[in-house]
C-alpha cells in the first residue's frame, strides 16, 4: 500500500478523499473454514482498509476525508457470515478511533453502514453446497435473498459522520 500511495503522490501530492469499499462476502462455518478463507476475509475486509488509511494519511490535506464502508449485517443475525460481520464491526471501531486520532489534523473519518447490494451482473463464487446451506440458514432466520426482503428490523443505510 505504501508503494501504491507513493506512486499516487507523484501525480497528486494531496488527496481529498479515500473510500475503502471492498469486502469478501463468503459464507462458511468457522469450524470448516480454510486458513485461506480466514486470512483473505480478514485481510480484505479489515487489514486492507487499515493499510490504505495509513498510507493515505500523509496525503490527506486539512479537510480530507476517509470513508469506510461497513455493512448493515453487523447488527443482524446472519448465519455463516460470522467473520464477515466481525471484520465489518472491527472496521467500524477502527473508524471511530481513527477519527479521534486524525481530528486534530482536520481529517474526518466516516463509516457508511451500507445495505444489501443487488446486482444482476455480479457473480457469487461460492461452493454450491455451502451456498445452499447458507441460503437455508438465512431463510430460517427470516432473511430472504431470493425476494430481497429482510425482516422488519432491516433499516436504511446509516452513516457515522465525524
Amino acid at each position: 500500500m505504501r508503494a501504491a500511495f507513493a506512486k499516487i503522490a507523484e501525480r497528486h501530492p494531496r488527496i481529498d478523499v479515500l473510500i475503502n469499499n471492498a469486502a469478501i462476502y463468503q459464507p462458511f462455518l468457522i469450524a470448516e473454514a480454510t486458513d485461506e478463507q480466514i486470512l483473505q476475509t480478514v485481510g480484505t475486509n479489515l487489514t486492507g482498509p487499515i493499510l490504505c488509511a495509513r498510507a493515505a494519511i500523509p496525503l490527506l490535506a486539512r479537510g480530507g476525508h476517509i470513508i469506510n464502508v461497513s455493512s448493515e449485517s453487523v447488527e443482524m443475525q446472519f448465519p455463516h457470515l460470522i467473520l464477515y460481520q466481525c471484520t465489518k464491526a472491527g472496521l467500524e471501531r477502527f473508524s471511530h478511533w481513527l477519527h479521534r486520532e486524525l481530528e486534530p489534523n482536520g481529517v474526518r473519518v466516516t463509516t457508511v453502514r451500507a445495505g444489501q447490494m443487488m446486482d444482476a451482473e455480479k457473480t457469487w463464487e461460492v461452493e454450491p453446497t455451502a451456498a445452499a446451506r447458507f441460503m437455508k440458514a438465512a431463510m430460517a432466520v427470516g432473511l430472504n435473498f431470493v425476494s430481497a426482503r429482510f425482516p422488519s428490523t432491516h433499516q436504511s443505510p446509516t452513516c457515522s459522520a465525524r
